[in-house]
């Protein structure tokens, strides 16, 4: 895997395991366990990039419905950061809103938050390529195992 210095999020403080750049509680936590999981399993499955993005009802039954669909913005949030911090695409991206057809708000404020609003749906289909092209996921999924 490719590494650089992990990029500063706030109130997480990284350090180095296996080659991946983890936060204190992030890869420990249950649920974040439980949603890495399920999207772990829905990538590897993923053979069509018209496949990859998942409303957020259709992760929560990917987690055999321990995880209510409106309860995964923090999981999401905290994998993508760990994402993030390791130069990898935000794999939260190819979670979407049934209606909107893109990830939440909060995935653009929060990663991409001097990023217009008409610019969203553009930078929505970018992320989505990079994490379909991505080959790296099995390797940083085995850190929630």
């Amino acid at each position: 895997m490719r590494r650089i210095k992990p990029q500063n999020i706030p109130h997480k403080k990284p350090y180095l395991i296996n080659d991946l750049y983890l936060t204190n509680d992030s890869c420990y936590n249950p649920t974040v366990k439980i949603v890495a999981d399920a999207l772990a399993m829905h990538i590897h499955n993923c053979t069509n990039f018209d496949f990859l993005p998942l409303t957020y009802k259709k992760l929560s039954e990917l987690t055999g419905g321990k995880i209510f669909y409106m309860n995964l913005s923090n999981p999401l949030y905290e994998i993508s950061s760990l994402c993030k911090m390791n130069n990898l695409p935000l794999v939260s991206s190819i979670v979407i809103n049934g209606k909107s057809f893109r990830p939440g708000d909060n995935f653009f404020k929060c990663f991409f938050p001097n990023l217009p609003e008409d610019e969203w749906d553009q930078k929505f289909v970018e992320c989505l390529k990079e994490v379909y092209e991505c080959n790296e996921w099995d390797q940083f999924f085995k850190i929630f195992k």
